[in-house]
């Protein structure tokens, strides 16, 4: 009885880990997608900047 009452608690305690590994691995993903995005606004601010000087230089 105590067997299948341990076997049971490691198989739930397994299936725990495996749903928070998951979990962290797209909590990761979306933290890397939002840096990257973050990135992308700063350059491209910083060439719509520079272009901006570039025209105003050509006038």
């Amino acid at each position: 009885m105590w067997f299948i009452f341990l076997v049971s608690c490691i198989a739930v305690a397994l299936a725990a880990l495996l749903v928070i590994w998951i979990g962290s691995k797209v909590l990761r993903s979306i933290e890397k997608q939002d840096k990257t995005s973050d990135v992308e606004d700063v350059v491209y601010d910083q060439v719509k900047k520079k272009i901006k000087e570039e025209m105003e230089k050509d006038e």
